[in-house]
């Protein structure tokens, strides 16, 4: 019986902003999100949603599942001043 071993790793990739980035988990949190993106902390996190409805607004604690085919599409804005 042959072993997985062999099988290449699935790479899952992501954009965030202009930058590429690549994982070896297709399940990611915002806090790793962050950390492999380099993402400053004074900015909020977004997944693009296509269609309608709102883009996902992603928190350090939130789950994102990358997509399998082709890359999953973040973007980051300074979070709102309120006062």
């Amino acid at each position: 019986m042959k072993r997985d071993t062999d099988a290449p790793a699935l790479t899952f990739k992501f954009i965030v902003d202009d930058g590429h980035f690549e994982s070896n988990q297709q399940q990611l949190t915002g806090a790793q999100l962050r950390t492999i993106a380099h993402i400053d902390p004074s900015l909020q996190l977004f997944e693009e949603v296509h269609g309608q409805g709102s883009d996902l607004q992603i928190d350090d604690q939130t789950v994102v599942t990358l997509k399998e085919h082709g890359e999953t599409h973040f973007y980051t804005m300074p979070r709102a001043n309120m006062g």
